[in-house]
């Protein structure tokens, strides 16, 4: 199963995360990313990401991450989509170097319509792990 995440960059900070998605949100609020060149780097060089872990096709990235999942990821303007087929942890790391690059930088859940912070997201990647542990003891 997957889940989808996108990286946008905010002209105004908003409030505290997590926090849902403003439905006021319009094309104005976003500074486009045109170039995702500089996150590629980043990743391609990051200590926690193994020589030949990451591949690239057509304009998309691919991240073998080391929980034996992976992370698609499209680097088109205006966003940064990641399609997730890992732990959440390695979401979390992407948007730590996304972060150094770009500190203006959100990160979206589309499945539960959230902007997230990186502590935010660790935490609800917590909640989800726990929800599952629990679903698992309890079958």
């Amino acid at each position: 199963m997957s889940y989808d995440f996108m990286l946008f960059r905010l002209r105004d900070r908003l409030g505290a995360r997590p926090m849902l998605i403003p439905q006021d949100l319009d094309a104005d609020a976003f500074i486009p990313i045109t170039d995702a060149t500089p996150l590629l780097d980043a990743l391609r060089a990051s200590p926690l990401v193994a020589p030949q872990a990451v591949s690239t096709t057509a304009g998309r990235w691919r991240w073998n991450t080391p929980d034996g999942g992976q992370l698609e990821i499209s680097g088109a303007a205006p966003a940064i989509s990641i399609n997730c087929h890992a732990h959440w942890d390695h979401v979390a790391q992407l948007f730590d170097m996304a972060l150094a690059i770009w500190p203006d930088i959100v990160l979206f859940d589309l499945q539960s319509a959230h902007l997230h912070d990186p502590a935010s997201l660790r935490e609800f990647s917590a909640q989800n792990d726990a929800a599952r542990a629990a679903r698992g003891a309890g079958a």
